[in-house]
């Protein structure tokens, strides 16, 4: 019974020294830009480069000081894929969530998770022929943030795309970003 009034006592002061950081970034909408190398994690037989180069535009607004909902599009890059030259392009939101250290929080480590769907294009350069098959699945990654200023930000962030193919593929497989980026805060 001790210990349960310990921590009832514990938690109320905490939340009355959080109430007004999480008033402050409430609300508070920022944008960026994360550019890097994809892969493409698909059975492959035959001349193929299972790497391109990728890039995501984001948007969010932070829920909490831990917390975030995010949107973006993530375009794959290019690769090929047999005789084929393999395409992803992705719109997704997911929720982040950041675990900041020190006083002024000026570097966090966060992890994603959503939903994205999006199209996985194979384009034959020779006969112009093209299969073309929509996925939605899950989003997930991990990644570390500095603060560079009150405005800036600069990222790290591993992301996967689950499940992307089947249909004319017969095959599904996932599809990674590795990324580095900035973002701003408004």
């Amino acid at each position: 019974m001790r210990i349960a009034s310990v921590v009832t006592a514990v938690g109320l002061a905490a939340a009355a020294f959080a109430l007004p950081a999480a008033a402050q970034n409430a609300g508070r909408w920022y944008i960026g830009y994360n550019a890097g190398q994809s892969k493409y994690n698909l059975n492959c037989t035959g001349t193929c480069s299972d790497t391109g180069a990728g890039y995501t535009l984001f948007a969010g607004v932070g829920l909490h000081p831990n917390i975030a909902a995010e949107f973006g599009y993530t375009d794959l890059g290019k690769t090929t894929f047999g005789s084929s030259n393999l395409r992803a392009n992705v719109w997704h939101g997911s929720a982040v969530g950041t675990w900041w250290f020190g006083g002024r929080q000026q570097f966090g480590v966060f992890g994603r998770l959503g939903a994205y769907t999006g199209d996985l294009k194979a384009t034959s350069p020779s006969t112009g022929a093209e299969v073309k098959h929509g996925t939605t699945d899950l989003l997930y990654g991990l990644g570390g943030q500095w603060n560079l200023s009150s405005k800036f930000g600069a990222r790290v962030e591993w992301m996967r795309f689950a499940g992307m193919g089947g249909g004319g593929f017969n095959q599904t497989g996932d599809v990674d970003l590795l990324a580095l980026g900035l973002l701003y805060k408004f």
